[in-house]
């Protein structure tokens, strides 16, 4: 009984692992440095200076739990590891190294793998009865620049970084976004880079808030889904 318990958990362990809950692909010269945190990304080339082409997806945030995570090398030539795993003392942050020695730069795509069910819950207020089901809000429009798109509730507010202003707005609400919700970006439209940059909290009046640089300064159709559980009904 005992060996078929263990067996039992380290099936559901190995199941709970078998799909990637992180992508990045992009140009990699000597080092990239990639660093998460929940569904927040953090990429750099080892000097501190940030990357405009690349492109990624969070399939399930990183839970804020200890844990091993996996990392695998789909394309590139040099070396991938996982150089700091989740902890309480890094406030649940992974970083990932890739590293390129040979002269020239080189594509790379890699895939990331954790538990999503030994995680805690990252929030600030009181914890919500959250359900099974997912609610998906969809937004779109012209951009010419950097734009960042915040939403709260059930309304979006579009603030021009730089560039023109948007147009042709278009946002698609199912239901509100509840407070303290754990946001993930499930679809991208466009040639730009799209990503979450901050998660709803009591801090910023529970706002999630999405970046969008146009790439190569081009107007043209940009767009987004994001997700986030169903409150259950009491």
């Amino acid at each position: 009984m005992k060996l078929l318990t263990i067996g039992l958990i380290a099936a559901g362990a190995l199941f709970a692992q078998s799909e990637p809950q992180f992508t990045w692909e992009g140009t990699v010269d000597r080092m990239v440095v990639l660093r998460l945190q929940g569904t927040h990304l953090d990429v750099s080339d080892g000097k501190g200076t940030s990357l405009d082409q690349q492109h990624y997806e969070f399939r399930n945030p990183l839970p804020d739990s200890w844990q091993k995570i996996r990392v695998e090398r789909r394309e590139g030539r040099g070396a991938v590891l996982v150089t700091q795993q989740p902890s309480i003392e890094n406030r649940y942050t992974a970083e990932i190294t890739m590293e390129d020695r040979q002269s020239g730069e080189s594509h790379y795509r890699i895939e990331a793998f954790w538990d999503v069910n030994r995680g805690g819950y990252r929030g600030v207020g009181p914890k919500q009865n959250w359900g099974g089901r997912r609610d998906r809000l969809s937004w779109s429009a012209r951009v010419n620049g950097e734009v960042t798109v915040e939403c709260r509730a059930q309304h979006c507010e579009s603030v021009v970084q730089s560039g023109l202003p948007v147009s042709h707005e278009r946002v698609k609400f199912p239901r509100p976004i509840p407070e303290n919700a754990q946001v993930i970006l499930d679809e991208t439209k466009g040639r730009g880079d799209i990503r979450i940059v901050e998660q709803p909290s009591a801090r910023n009046g529970y706002a999630v808030r999405v970046l969008i640089r146009a790439r190569g300064g081009e107007a043209g159709e940009q767009g987004f889904q994001i997700s986030w559980p169903r409150l259950r009904e009491k």
